[in-house]
């Protein structure tokens, strides 16, 4: 829905449907969660598999906000881009409110658990029966690094597009395998992500691989 639906609209060349589309993205950014789940679960896939939806989306929005092209009409630039500015200040206001609710919850979490850390032996059965937030268990920092991760190996799927030979080595100097056939091997059969043509050609002459 938000990749091939409403993404596909931000990209229309008519002001009405770029408007409704706007329109739609306004009322989601009352759910944060919504685009937060497409960040970790699209944009942070290490896969290489999933396009970065929310990155994407937001990017799309932002060009609408500030076009490189001047607008054909004056209604374009008087609806649209004050609705895509409009659009994205909702969602920085609504995300914000969101981190900070979220962020007050895991001090509370926090502070319960330094407190249950005090109390006696005894009653340390009792603590572990109080669940953590499954928000606590994966910090901000580890999902920028999953995205940085992922943003890596795009780039690497693009050179092994064009030349596997030039792919390869990128993913070898990065770490996403050793320069050993066996891991190299592996590689290939765990990214369906790789270009299946440059992938029959590496095996196919496997006398170029350096």
């Amino acid at each position: 829905i938000l990749v091939k639906g409403l993404q596909t609209t931000l990209t229309s060349p008519y002001p009405n449907v770029l408007a409704r589309s706007l329109t739609i993205y306004k009322k989601l950014a009352k759910y944060p969660q919504i685009f937060v789940d497409a960040f970790v679960n699209y944009d942070c896939d290490r896969s290489g598999f999933f396009d970065n939806v929310w990155e994407n989306t937001l990017n799309l929005i932002i060009k609408l906000a500030y076009p490189d092209k001047k607008p054909n009409t004056a209604n374009m630039q008087n609806n649209v881009q004050l609705q895509a500015i409009d659009v994205i200040v909702d969602f920085l206001e609504t995300l914000w409110k969101y981190f900070e609710v979220e962020s007050e919850k895991e001090q509370e979490i926090e502070k319960e658990k330094e407190a249950q850390e005090k109390e006696d032996h005894k009653k340390e059965k009792k603590a572990k029966q109080i669940s953590r937030s499954p928000s606590s268990s994966e910090t901000p920092q580890e999902f920028f690094e999953a995205k940085k991760a992922k943003d890596t190996f795009s780039k690497g799927l693009d050179l092994f597009k064009k030349s596997f030979k030039k792919g390869l080595k990128f993913f070898i100097e990065k770490g996403f395998c050793s320069n050993t056939p066996q891991s190299i091997a592996d590689f290939l059969w765990d990214n369906e992500a790789l270009d299946p043509i440059q992938v029959g050609q590496l095996i196919g002459d496997k006398d170029q691989v350096e």
